[in-house]
C-alpha cells in the first residue's frame, strides 16, 4: 500500500507561499466571484456559442479543486485570518518605544510683553525651568521572546485552521462533483430507457394494428410510459440541483438555465427539444479501481496529519507559552531615563529609574487565567484526537461495506440483466411471455443500471471519506479511475 501524503504541501504551496520575512508579506488579494450571467463576448446572438467566463466547458475535478482554493469564501476568510495572525506576530516581536518629554516650568503669564524690554534677561530666565527627558522601558523575564513565541504558535494554528477548512471544503467539492457525475449517468440511463420504451411502444402499436396483440397491452404500455417520463424528469432535476451545488462551492453567483443542461445523446426527439446544449460539463466517470487500506495505519496518519489535531496542538503550545509569559510578568520591568534641565543660565543632568511595586496586583490573576486556558487546550486536543479516531473508524467501516457491495454489482451482473430483458422481449414478441413479464424484466434492468451507478459512487465517496478522516492525500485520481 502506498500513501501519497501531499495535501499539506500542495495546499501550502498554492496558498501560503514561501515568504519568510514578516515585513515583506503582502496582503492577499481576493478575486471577484465568478458570474456566469456575464460573458466576455457580450450578449450571445443566435448561432453563436455562449461560454462561461472563468470556467472551462469541460470541468475536471483537478480544475474544480484549483478554483475552490482560489475563490471559496470560507477559504478566503481563513487566509485573512493568517494575515491577521502574522501582523500580530510582528507586533509581538517589537520592543517598547522610547518616550521623549519636553517641558517648561515656572512660567509667569502675568508679565506683559511690553515690559519685557526693560527686564534683565537673567531675571526673566531665572523664573523658568526647561526640561528635556528620554525614557526607555527594559523588559525583563524574556517577555518579548515569549510574546513572539505565542504569536508564532498562533500563526501556525491559523495555518492549520486554513488547512482544516480546505480539508472540509475539498471533501464537499469531491462529493458534489461526483454527485453531479452520478446524476449525469443516471440521466443518461433515463434517456436511453425512455428512447427504448418509445421504440417498444411503436412496435406494440404496429402489432396491435396488425391484430397480433391485444388492446390491453397497448394501454399498459402507454400507461407505463408516464413512469419513464417521470424518471427522466427526476433525473434531470437531480442533475441540475447537484451541478448548482457544485458551482456554489466554486463561488459562482449567477447560473443561467442553459448552463444546467447536458448534451442529449440517446434521448428521443421529444426529450431533446426540451433541453438546450450544455454550457458546462463535468469530466469523469464513476468507475474506480479497488483500493487497499489498513485501519491502524489510517489511525496513525490521522493523528499525524489532520489539520484540526495540529491546530489543537499549536493552540496548546501557545497556551503553555502564555503561561510562562504570565509568570514572567512578576519580573519587574525597569524604566530608565535621562534628563537635561536648564534653570536660568545653569544646566544640569539627571538619571531616573522606575519600577513597579506589586502592592495590589502581583499578576496572580493572569497566571490563573493562563493555567485555565492551558487545561482547556489539553481537553480540546484530546477531543480532537478522539474525533479523528472516530471518523477514521467510521470511514473505514463504510469503505469495507461499500467495497463488498461493489463486488456484487459486477459488469457480468449488468450483462445478465440486459440479456434477461432481451430474452423476455423476444419471448413476448414470439407470444411465449406476457407483456407484464417483459415490463418486469425491463424494470429490473433499469434498476440494475441505477444500482451499479450508486454502488460505484458510494465506494468512491467512502475513499474520499477516508482521505477526509486522515487529513492527507491518499488517492491519485489519474490512477484510481477506470476509463471505459
Amino acid at each position: 500500500m502506498r500513501f501519497h501524503i501531499g495535501l499539506c504541501l500542495w495546499l501550502v504551496a498554492i496558498i501560503l507561499g514561501a515568504a519568510v520575512d514578516l515585513r515583506a508579506e503582502s496582503p492577499l488579494v481576493w478575486p471577484s466571484p465568478l458570474s456566469i450571467g456575464d460573458s466576455a463576448q457580450g450578449p450571445s446572438t443566435s448561432g453563436s456559442r455562449v461560454t462561461l467566463p472563468g470556467l472551462p466547458q469541460r470541468l475536471t475535478l483537478k480544475q474544480a479543486m484549483d478554483l475552490l482554493v482560489q475563490r471559496n469564501l470560507a477559504v478566503a476568510a481563513a487566509r485573512y485570518d493568517i494575515d491577521a495572525a502574522r501582523a500580530a506576530r510582528l507586533v509581538a516581536s517589537l520592543r517598547p518605544n522610547p518616550i521623549v518629554t519636553v517641558g517648561a516650568e515656572q512660567l509667569n503669564p502675568s508679565i506683559s510683553p511690553r515690559f519685557l524690554r526693560g527686564m534683565s534677561t537673567d531675571n526673566l530666565a531665572s523664573q523658568t525651568t526647561y526640561t528635556t527627558r528620554i525614557d526607555q522601558v527594559y523588559e525583563r523575564g524574556n517577555k518579548r521572546r515569549l510574546r513572539t513565541e505565542v504569536a508564532n504558535y498562533n500563526v501556525e494554528a491559523a495555518e492549520a485552521q486554513l488547512l482544516d477548512i480546505l480539508r472540509q471544503a475539498l471533501f464537499n467539492l469531491k462529493q458534489a462533483f461526483y454527485t453531479t457525475i452520478l446524476a449525469k449517468e443516471n440521466l443518461q440511463v433515463a434517456q436511453e430507457n425512455l428512447a427504448y420504451f418509445e421504440q417498444t411502444e411503436k412496435l406494440i402499436k404496429i402489432s396491435f394494428e396488425a391484430g397480433a396483440v391485444a388492446e390491453v397491452d397497448l394501454i399498459r404500455v402507454r400507461t407505463q410510459r408516464v413512469q419513464y417520463q417521470r424518471d427522466y424528469t427526476d433525473a434531470l432535476k437531480s442533475y441540475q440541483q447537484s451541478l448548482r451545488d457544485m458551482l456554489n462551492l466554486l463561488g459562482v453567483e449567477e447560473v443561467p438555465p442553459e448552463a444546467l443542461a447536458i448534451p442529449q445523446t440517446s434521448s428521443p426527439a421529444t426529450v431533446a427539444t426540451t433541453a438546450p446544449p450544455a454550457l458546462l460539463e463535468t469530466g469523469g466517470n464513476l468507475r474506480i479501481k479497488p483500493q487497499t487500506f489498513q485501519r491502524n495505519e489510517l489511525r496513525r496518519l490521522a493523528l499525524t496529519n489532520r489539520p484540526d489535531v495540529l491546530n489543537a496542538r499549536k493552540l496548546l503550545a501557545a497556551s503553555n507559552s502564555s503561561l510562562m509569559l504570565a509568570r514572567s510578568l512578576r519580573r519587574r520591568d525597569i524604566s530608565a531615563g535621562m534628563e537635561y534641565q536648564r534653570v536660568g543660565s545653569e544646566g544640569t543632568l539627571g538619571v531616573i529609574v522606575q519600577f513597579p511595586l506589586f502592592v495590589f496586583n502581583n499578576q496572580q490573576g493572569a497566571i490563573d487565567q493562563a493555567v485555565a486556558t492551558m487545561r482547556a487546550g489539553r481537553a480540546r486536543l484530546r477531543q480532537a484526537e478522539l474525533q479523528a479516531m472516530t471518523e477514521v473508524d467510521k470511514a473505514f467501516s463504510n469503505y469495507e461495506l461499500s467495497q463488498q457491495l461493489l463486488k456484487t454489482y459486477s459488469d457480468e451482473y449488468i450483462k445478465g440483466a440486459e440479456e434477461a430483458r432481451n430474452i423476455e422481449e423476444y419471448s413476448y414478441r414470439a407470444g411465449h411471455k406476457s407483456l407484464i413479464e417483459f415490463l418486469d424484466a425491463q424494470r429490473a434492468y433499469n434498476q440494475a443500471r441505477v444500482a451499479i451507478n450508486q454502488a460505484r459512487f458510494d465506494y468512491r465517496l467512502a475513499l474520499y471519506q477516508i482521505e477526509q478522516a486522515v487529513g492527507a492525500t491518499l488517492l491519485d485520481e489519474d490512477r484510481i479511475t477506470e476509463f471505459n
